[in-house]
This record gives structure tokens, C-alpha cells and sequence, in this order.
């Protein structure tokens, strides 16, 4: 019989549950199509669409827990809070009913919470899941076309809050399933019958997958299906013709030129070939240990990466006018490379640059470009060369223009997958690249914004609020703008010290942050902003979700991560904070200097004072703060000496660039310091106001700011 973490008998497949000699329904949910629940022969039936959102949310969570709070934030968005609390428990008391009827007992709930006891449960999406993290396509990947697209098919428009959860969760699991496949396509120990069919699923979630493609082209050929291959080809072909105009790329069109010349009729070339369906549908019959499947991927991340250095891009007369071009499309062009989990991008042009001792990569390239002005038209020059020998692999040269700019970055990642031999799907890579339906004007002034953005004084902030005001009222449904105006909402007391955090100016921002949501679901940054500004209005719990969605719709960025992992410190979870946080330095290779600054307050919060005065020596004092942070750790390490040092430091460091209307007494910075934070537990806060009162800085009379 097999166990639970907590010790309870597993639940089998059968319909019961056995536990201390009784019988239990295992409860059966579907959420792939429309919802359904089942307990053994009994159907459940729920009165509401909404009681359906409800079990169909636990049931996709990882913990099949959720707060009332949580749920009411997202079914009920636009209510008041006291109705949307009565409609909860209706709901909830409706579920009851239906669950009573069917003998199901494992939903409990409480004042703050509710769970579905997840030993007693089977849902089709986690079956999926599992079965592709051990490099196996379920039969609903077979047999259902874009099957991710009807996930909580029906529900998505109970309200705008689940419906962007919906559309997000669509793609990041969309994303894990292709990422599983397409490890087992690679796999070499995966037999080449059970590939067959995850080159067919592949194929059923995008049919751009070039390498899917060949793969089921050169069975079918092999298995004398010459026609089965050649209808594959031209469906692909007719695909990319009309959706993208393009074209299959040569190792696909050259593959259909083998099979036209009857080479895999040839009896010399069947061995090791791919096998038949057949073959593959038996292989599914074979005990676990003969169908050589791995680890979930989750466990590890199993191959070498290749290492991608991205110099800073060289401007040669470029004048002020074009700079945000260049400074814009080399932001952007990392901005994309580094969604793709198939390199590692360093953000660093040292030619002496090494990795850290330990650490394996299969290569090392750099990525480099000259910006040169020639009139009014700015030219690049973009060379990718293999560090070990110093050779070139490829460059490209091209007009940089807003007109061509995205069909160039698309050009310049394809050819760079190319060369690095990576196989990137055109759905992929134009998702990840696509061009967004606004004006070329818009667009500039967005570029010209985030310029300005980065400058961190007034004057420039000034000049990029109006840019960005500009963009909103010509193009007021571009997300990328919404969220860089709350961007800079929610970071303006910490780059301007002695601003003052304004609960209305925080409510404005929320509800501009929920609306860059709407317009993008899946756009990462969107969720992050919208999370953070959920912080700052104190609504934690509100937060949660898009921090989680923002790291698993780019959870190959390390900014991403340490961002989220800095949010569960500020609430008080510190195992998953240091946990995400240093998944988010070792998968950096070379941390920025905001990556340290986050990880030593992510570690002071943990109560690792040592390890946060470590990871701060090599922040640069990116954060205005962090001076502060140190000379609290070093207080509580017993280095009081050191600590008034550093506290004095920080004292003058603020007074010298204070932006707040009073003048920049002690007691008026460390306000500033101690409000700036949204630190959720007064535990937690505590130990940043006793450590600077440690330091030598009064903090009399402070309390924790709550609105």
C-alpha cells in the first residue's frame, strides 16, 4: 500500500480510499473542458458556475489550499466585501451539500482558509503533469488538440481577476508540458517508439515544433507512411505560411527532400530508427522500470547550459535622439533571450570574465554589437563568437528602425538558436517576440520613458510621467505602459528618500496595475507590479497569486525570481524565501548588484545576519537602504562598533540626496526607513528597528506604518 506524506494510505485508482479499515470516496475532478466532479459512481452537481471556480482553483493549487480572502479577491472583484464574503459562504455551503450527498468528506473550511484533503483526490491536469514529467504522453495530450487553451473551459468569464488567473495559468502550464516533452524528445534514454508519441503531443500543443515535426515525418517514412510524412510537412508548411509567413527552416525542408527520394525506403537505414505506433502503444503496458522514466524536472535542471554573454552594445556617433533606440533594443533583446531556459544570459562584457569555479556549461559565447550612425540612420552590427577558441560563428548587420525593430530581434534569436544548434518553435519564438498592436510613435515614447526611467532623479521621472501620459491617452491599451508608470509608483520612495508613501497615490496605482494585467495576462512584469502594489496597499494575501504567476510565466529569469522570493520574506516565509533566493543567485552565474541587494534583506529577514552583511558587500548600495540593513545585522552580530559606523554612513548618504519636504533630521530618515519597507509582521519589522536602535539611529516613538 502505498503512503502519503503524512502517513495516510494513499489513495488508488479505484474510486475509494482506504483509511483505518473504512472505505472513503476518492473525490475525481476534471478541469481540462468543462468542469465535472465525480465521487466513485456518484456525479456531483454543482448549483453555480462559481462553486465550480472555486473547487476548480483548489484543485489546480499545488497545496489544494486557499484563503477566503484569496477567492473572494478573485470571483468577486468588483462587489463589496461583505456581499462577497455572504456569496463565499453560500457557495461554500452549496459545496458542502453536493459533496454530503456523494459521501465525500475531504473539504474543510475555516474562518481564514479552505482545503481539499489532496490524498483523497484525482485530477486530470496533475495526472497529465505527472505523466509528462516522466517523459509520457497522457492519452488527453493525444487526443486533444490545444489542450491547455480548455483548461476551466467555461469559467473564464465570471470575472476579470479569474479570467486573467485563467489565461495565465493556460500559459504556464502550456509552457512546463513543453518543456517535459520536449526533454523526453531529447531524452536518449527514452525508447524511440515511447517518442513517437510525445512528438505527437508536442505537435497537439504547438504545431509550429519543428523538431516534433521531424520527428513523426521520419517515423512515419520509416514505417513506410510516405504520404502520413509528406501530409505533415504540408500541414506545417501551410501553418507558418499563413500564420506567420514563413517558411519551414532547412533541416525540415531537407528532411522532405530525403523522404521524396525514397531514402528511408532503403533497408540499411531502418536501424535505430523510430518505431511504429504500434510499438509505442505497447510500450505503455511495460512495468515502470522498464519505461525508463526520469525524475520530474522540477527536481533538477539535468543538462549543461550554454553560457550567453551580452556586452554592452558599443555606440559609435550615435546621437542623443537615436540612444534609446540602442539602449532600448539591447533591454529587450535580454529581456527575450532570457526566457529561453536553453542558455544562461550574463549581462556582463568583461573579456576576463570566468565562471565561478563548479559550475558546468556544455559552451561559452559572447554576444556583441556596434551601434554606428550614418545621418539620420543608425546601423548594427551583431557578431556571436565562441569564447574557448575566439572563433565567430555568425554576425548580422542591420538598419535599426522602430518599423523593423521586432522582426530584427526576432531574426537575431533564430539565428542565434541556430548557431548554437537550439531548437526554438516559430509560436514560441513570436510569443516571446511578438510585435504589439500599437503606433510606432507610441512605441518610441514608451522607449524614450524607460530611458528616462533608469536616470533615477526627479527631472527625468518628470519627463518620463508626461511620455508615458502621452502613450496612455493615444494607446490606452498597451500594458508595457501601464506597468512601467506603476513601476515607478511603487519604487518612487526608495529612489527619491524622504517621499512619502500616499494610501490614495497606492490605490490609484493598484487599480492601473490590476488593468496592465487585463490587457496581458501573460506578461510577467505585469503580475510582478500588480503584486508589489498589492504589498504597498497591505493586502498580502491579494499578492500572492501574481507573484506566483510572475515567476512561473518567466521562471528562467533570476531578477524574477529573487523578486518573488523578497516578497514571501516580507511576509514572513522564510524557508521559501532563502530557498527561491538562492535558486535565483546559483542560476544568475553573475549576480547583478539589485540580486544581492534583494538576497541581504531576503537572509537579514531569515535571521541570517552574517549571510546578509555578505551578500550587501557586493550590492553597491543599489538600494538607498541597505546601509541601514547592514549596520543592523552588524548590531545583532555583537559588532556595535561597526554598527554605529555604518549607521552614520547611511544617516549621511540620505541626508545628502533627501527628496522629502521637512529637512532630513535622524528622526525624519529613519521614519522613511522604517515605513519604506512593507515588512507584514511587526516581529519581522522589529528586527529592523531594534538593529538601527542597536546602530545609534533613534527610533522613538515609531510605530509600523498601517493604513
Amino acid at each position: 500500500m502505498l503512503e502519503s506524506r503524512n502517513g495516510k494510505p494513499k489513495a488508488q485508482s479505484g474510486g475509494v480510499h482506504p483509511d483505518s479499515g473504512s472505505l472513503r470516496q476518492v473525490l475525481s475532478i476534471s478541469i481540462i473542458g468543462p468542469f465535472a466532479a465525480r465521487c466513485g459512481d456518484a456525479e456531483i452537481k454543482l448549483k453555480t458556475r462559481k462553486a465550480c471556480a472555486v473547487l476548480a482553483y483548489l484543485a489546480l493549487s499545488e497545496t489544494r489550499q486557499e484563503s477566503r480572502e484569496r477567492l473572494v479577491g478573485f470571483l468577486w472583484s468588483r462587489s463589496d466585501e461583505m456581499k462577497a464574503r455572504t456569496s463565499l459562504r453560500q457557495i461554500l455551503h452549496d459545496i458542502r451539500q453536493a459533496f454530503a450527498k456523494a459521501g465525500f468528506e475531504g473539504l474543510h473550511s475555516g474562518k481564514l482558509a479552505l482545503a481539499l484533503e489532496a490524498d483523497e483526490m484525482e485530477v486530470d491536469l496533475w495526472q497529465i503533469l505527472q505523466e509528462a514529467d516522466r517523459f509520457r504522453a497522457h492519452p488527453l495530450l493525444l487526443h486533444t488538440p490545444q489542450l491547455t487553451d480548455r483548461l476551466c473551459e467555461g469559467l473564464d468569464d465570471l470575472d476579470p481577476s479569474f479570467r486573467v488567473w485563467i489565461i495565465a495559468k493556460r500559459q504556464t502550464i502550456l509552457d512546463r508540458l513543453l518543456r517535459s516533452l520536449n526533454a523526453g524528445l531529447a531524452s536518449p534514454n527514452v525508447a524511440a517508439s515511447v517518442k513517437q508519441e510525445l512528438a505527437a503531443a508536442i505537435l497537439n500543443l504547438d504545431p509550429t515544433h519543428e523538431e516534433a515535426c521531424r520527428y513523426a515525418m521520419e517515423a512515419r517514412a520509416v514505417a513506410g507512411d510516405v504520404a502520413g510524412a509528406l501530409r505533415l510537412y504540408k500541414a506545417l508548411w501551410d501553418l507558418l505560411d499563413q500564420e506567420y509567413a514563413m517558411e519551414p527552416g532547412p533541416e525540415t525542408q531537407d528532411l522532405v527532400a530525403r523522404v521524396k527520394l525514397g531514402e528511408f525506403d532503403r533497408p540499411s537505414e531502418r536501424t535505430n530508427l523510430p518505431a511504429t505506433n504500434g510499438a509505442a502503444a505497447a510500450s505503455r503496458n511495460l512495468p515502470d522500470d522498464a519505461a525508463t522514466a526520469p525524475p520530474a524536472l522540477s527536481a533538477a535542471r539535468p543538462f549543461p547550459r550554454i553560457a550567453l554573454l551580452l556586452a554592452p552594445f558599443e555606440m559609435n556617433g550615435v546621437g542623443p535622439d537615436k540612444l534609446h533606440l540602442v539602449s532600448g533594443f539591447r533591454h529587450h533583446l535580454a529581456a527575450c533571450l532570457v526566457r529561453f531556459r536553453e542558455w544562461s544570459v550574463i549581462d556582463n562584457g568583461s573579456a576576463s570574465f570566468s565562471l565561478p569555479p563548479g559550475l558546468v556549461m556544455s559552451a561559452q559565447y559572447s554576444l556583441d554589437a556596434t551601434a554606428y550612425q550614418a545621418g539620420p540612420k543608425v546601423n548594427m552590427v551583431l557578431t556571436l563568437r565562441e569564447n574557448t577558441q575566439g572563433l565567430y560563428v555568425w554576425s548580422e548587420s542591420f538598419e535599426l528602425t522602430l518599423k523593423g525593430w521586432f522582426e530584427a530581434q526576432q531574426r537575431v534569436i533564430r539565428r542565434l538558436a541556430s548557431s548554437l544548434n537550439v531548437q526554438l518553435s516559430t509560436e514560441r519564438l513570436m510569443r516571446l517576440s511578438a510585435e504589439p498592436d500599437v503606433s510606432l510613435e507610441t512605441y518610441d515614447r514608451w522607449l524614450r520613458g524607460q530611458a528616462l526611467l533608469v536616470r533615477f532623479d526627479p527631472a527625468s521621472w518628470k519627463r518620463a510621467s508626461k511620455l508615458f501620459a502621452d502613450a496612455t491617452r493615444d494607446s490606452p491599451d498597451f500594458s508595457p505602459i501601464h506597468s512601467s508608470i506603476v513601476q515607478m509608483d511603487n519604487i518612487e520612495h526608495f529612489v527619491h528618500p524622504g517621499v512619502k508613501q500616499d494610501i490614495l497615490k497606492i490605490r490609484e496605482t493598484l487599480a492601473r496595475a490590476k488593468t496592465a494585467v487585463q490587457l496581458d495576462p501573460v506578461d510577467s512584469r505585469a503580475h510582478m507590479c500588480l503584486g508589489w502594489s498589492h504589498m504597498l496597499a497591505q493586502n498580502y494575501d491579494e499578492a500572492a497569486p501574481h507573484m506566483e504567476l510572475a515567476r512561473e510565466l518567466n521562471d528562467n529569469d533570476p531578477g524574477t525570481l529573487v523578486s518573488t522570493a523578497a516578497y514571501w520574506a516580507f511576509c514572513g516565509e522564510a524557508e521559501k524565501s532563502v530557498a527561491q533566493a538562492r535558486e535565483a543567485m546559483a542560476m544568475s552565474i553573475a549576480p547583478a548588484p539589485f540580486q544581492w541587494g534583494y538576497y541581504a534583506i531576503i537572509l537579514f529577514l531569515s535571521g541570517d545576519y552574517a549571510g546578509a552583511l555578505e551578500a550587501a558587500e557586493h550590492a553597491q548600495d543599489v538600494i538607498k537602504t541597505l546601509p541601514a540593513w547592514r549596520a543592523a545585522a552588524l548590531f545583532h552580530l555583537g559588532r556595535r562598533e561597526a554598527a554605529a559606523k555604518e549607521a552614520r554612513r547611511f544617516l549621511y548618504t540620505i541626508r545628502t540626496s533627501w527628496y522629502g519636504r521637512g529637512q532630513p533630521s535622524d528622526p525624519a530618515i529613519v521614519r522613511w526607513l522604517l515605513h519604506a519597507h512593507p515588512i507584514r509582521w511587526r516581529a519581522q519589522w522589529e528586527s529592523l528597528r531594534d538593529g538601527v536602535a542597536g546602530a545609534s539611529i533613534p527610533t522613538d516613538g515609531i510605530e509600523p506604518l498601517i493604513w
